[in-house]
């Protein structure tokens, strides 16, 4: 390999671990959309056109965060764009979904299936190929990303998305949250006061047998210093249970940390989880603690 490559690789890791560092902290979607366009312009020179997460039926997408600059010369309206939802048959979005690599689509190319309002958009953004990618947690689809461009790095798009991924589940306002946010709510007050009163865990909502017997098991860890294995299907609360456990127990005034293992490419898995000094490589401009050493706090 030649040293121009070899420093265009050193470059790129520095990029993706500036990316991982920056995006892993937001909390607020205006800080998402700015890390996303940082890291699309300074790896692969190009732009994000919309990302779009799933509704709570599963059935449907509807976009969350989307760059109107690339819009401005469509004809089509676009005040409404943040109302429209795709499903999840539509050509292009179940062919994203359906894929573990990300595609690339001839924007002008006929579009034969009309469920997918964006397509009369993407036609009017001047741009020739459309490259789309899964948004994706284990097996549990959260999304689709979609950029313009032209010679996009396949490899580097999969790691940003993996990193998007990770960071859109733990984001305010999505996945978990927005299901509660839509229930009637006097009932959900209501449920969340009664198992706040009862069992201290307001982020649970359940009075069923099965639910009791799982307050009673977490109440009896809480306590203690045991690690605790849970498991449970996809989307059946687990990281719900593992936090309320956390604040629960002796140390709810620390910080929980949490690690994806299966969402965090392999070259950053050094440096996510033991950290690294300043200077250890190509763009490490300060010490960097590690998630071990952070939890071990």
């Amino acid at each position: 390999m030649s040293v121009e490559k070899i420093l265009k690789k050193e470059r790129e890791h520095s990029s993706i671990l500036e990316f991982s560092t920056e995006i892993g902290g937001v909390m607020k979607k205006y800080d998402f959309e700015i890390a996303i366009r940082k890291v699309l312009q300074k790896l692969l020179d190009t732009k994000m056109v919309m990302i779009q997460v799933m509704d709570d039926d599963g059935l449907h997408l509807t976009p969350f965060i989307y760059d109107m600059a690339v819009f401005q010369k469509a004809t089509h309206r676009t005040e409404e764009l943040d109302k429209y939802q795709v499903d999840v048959h539509e050509h292009y979005t179940a062919a994203v979904l359906n894929n573990t690599e990300p595609l690339v689509f001839e924007v002008n190319e006929a579009i034969h299936n009309p469920g997918n309002p964006m397509a009369v958009l993407w036609r009017q953004t001047a741009f020739q190929r459309m490259y789309g990618a899964p948004l994706r947690l284990g097996k549990r689809n959260l999304g689709t990303f979609w950029i313009l461009g032209d010679n996009i790095s396949i490899q580097l798009l999969k790691v940003i998305c993996a990193q998007v991924s990770v960071a859109i589940s733990n984001l305010p306002g999505t996945e978990a949250q927005t299901v509660q946010q839509k229930m009637p709510e006097q009932e959900n007050n209501c449920r969340k006061q009664e198992i706040k009163t009862t069992h201290k865990y307001a982020e649970l909502v359940g009075t069923g047998a099965h639910m009791q017997e799982v307050y009673r098991l977490m109440s009896m860890v809480s306590k203690s210093s045991s690690t605790v294995l849970i498991l449970g299907e996809t989307g059946t609360g687990k990281e719900l249970i593992a936090r309320a456990i956390h604040n629960s127990s002796p140390r709810k005034h620390k910080p929980m940390v949490k690690v994806n293992c299966a969402a965090m490419p392999p070259n950053l898995i050094e440096s996510e989880l033991f950290g690294h000094e300043r200077g250890a490589f190509t763009g490490a401009v300060e010490k960097r603690i590690g998630k071990f050493e952070l939890a071990d706090k």
